[in-house]
């Protein structure tokens, strides 16, 4: 009895440490699909700057679905940010290029975040049925 008690609790450590690290990854996935969201938002927007010409009115989406009116004053270079608070100026094209590979990075730390939760929540799981069938022996005896 004491032995299933002590693997019953030891069990209730782990699935506390696996939800732990669920809730973790959860809000990381969040994290990503944010950042996902925002270097796409980045790459419409200058899809629709090649398109424009200089001196153009335009609406720059500033973020929250949210617009500001602007006159576009240079349609072939960008300020781009390259990470740690630093940026670069850099033609449209060159700075489409980088969002892409951003993209695909981010999509990819995306896909293993997810495959990562899906295989904590696996072991949650089994765990908990783990606790509830040694639990249930115990109630037997």
């Amino acid at each position: 009895m004491a032995e299933e008690q002590k693997k019953i609790e030891q069990m209730v450590l782990e699935l506390n440490q696996q939800q732990a690290n669920a809730d973790v990854l959860r809000t990381n996935v969040e994290a990503v699909e944010a950042q996902i969201n925002q270097v796409t938002i980045t790459g419409v927007t200058l899809d629709g700057i090649t398109k424009a010409e200089e001196g153009q009115d335009i609406l720059l989406p500033i973020g929250s679905n949210s617009f500001v009116f602007a006159t576009l004053q240079n349609v072939q270079k960008v300020i781009l940010g390259i990470g740690s608070d630093v940026a670069i100026e850099t033609s449209i094209e060159k700075a489409q290029e980088k969002l892409a590979e951003r993209l695909q990075e981010l999509r990819g730390i995306s896909t293993t975040l997810q495959n990562q939760l899906r295989t904590t929540l696996q072991r949650i799981e089994e765990l908990r049925a783990t606790v509830q069938e040694v639990y249930n022996k115990m109630q037997q005896r």
